[in-house]
């Protein structure tokens, strides 16, 4: 009985390590009201994401909205190079509750040097769509270790469970 306890606990460990680490960057994280132009300036060189705030607030005004992301075309350029930065889908789907803060990741990036960049948020030519906050926020190596044990705690929890649930297939087929 023990392996199952152990299973669930390696697994609600990770998940704990996780959820803190996607807090942490929601709360170091720049919200932007979008559709937007807008210059950002990244201290770090690395990965970052953009998260879709659906529920939120900025200042004192508070922000609600569908939980299906907005049609919004986003760009990100270099401001010293000009050269555009690489937009893409995340590979893993992150979300977050941090408060009145609900936040999905929407795009990831990575950029090679600290500096200004220009985001530009749009709805596509002639259409329109309410205001929305997107949230820009870096992965730091935290969240990186954080998503690499919750995914070793995932997998020693799905593997504890299922040993232990083989060898109890094997008893109760031996007891017959």
């Amino acid at each position: 009985m023990w392996y199952y306890a152990l299973s669930i606990a390696l697994f609600l460990v990770g998940g704990f390590m996780l959820q803190n680490s996607l807090i942490c960057m929601a709360d170091s994280s720049e919200q932007v009201i979008a559709p937007c132009e807008r210059d950002l300036t990244f201290s770090e060189a690395g990965r970052y994401t953009i998260f879709y705030e659906y529920q939120t607030v900025v200042g004192e005004r508070s922000y609600s909205s569908k939980r299906s992301f907005p049609g919004l075309n986003c760009s990100l350029v270099q401001m010293v190079s000009g050269r555009s930065v690489s937009l893409s889908p995340p590979l893993t789907h992150s979300e977050y509750l941090v408060g009145c803060r609900h936040g999905v990741s929407m795009l990831t990036f990575r950029i090679d040097q600290p500096g200004t960049y220009h985001l530009s948020a749009r709805y596509p030519e002639g259409a329109v769509g309410p205001q929305v906050v997107l949230a820009v926020g870096h992965v730091g190596r935290g969240q990186v270790a954080a998503l690499g044990l919750f995914a070793l705690s995932a997998i020693s929890a799905a593997v504890v469970f299922l040993k232990r649930w083989k060898s109890r297939e094997r008893t109760d087929l031996g007891s017959l």
